[in-house]
């Protein structure tokens, strides 16, 4: 007479380990990135509800009054993709960046975020 197996096997239990492990490390990953990108959206507009930019800002001060505020606010983000274009208006200022981390060894996941802040008055 054959006994029916009770309980689950070692691999289900080792798979399904690995998959929570996962999940875990990417969460680890993502949810920093995504962090930072609300604090970079609620920089922009706390500088446009500021009334610090005017049609009369140069691109310069305007790159560096943004670069202080990042800085205060502890967060390290690429400032090559940040775009400001004059309009009739005022300031239109155009930002895309990719944001990093890595998850095992040579593997990285990439976040690519965008913002567009109008500062016409």
């Amino acid at each position: 007479m054959m006994k029916k197996q009770s309980g689950i096997a070692a691999l289900p239990v080792l798979l399904s380990l690995f998959g929570v492990i996962l999940i875990i490390k990417v969460a680890i990953a993502v949810v920093p990135m995504y962090l930072q990108d609300g604090v970079v959206e609620q920089v922009l507009d706390t500088l446009q509800e500021s009334g610090e930019v005017t049609n009369r800002t140069r691109t310069r001060q305007l790159r560096e009054l943004l670069e202080r505020r990042l800085e205060n606010s502890q967060v390290e983000i690429p400032m090559e993709g940040l775009e400001i274009r004059r309009t009739r208006n005022g300031i239109v200022l155009f930002w895309e960046y990719e944001k990093r981390s890595g998850l095992f060894a040579n593997i990285e996941l990439v976040g690519r975020f965008q913002h567009q802040k109008d500062f016409s008055q």
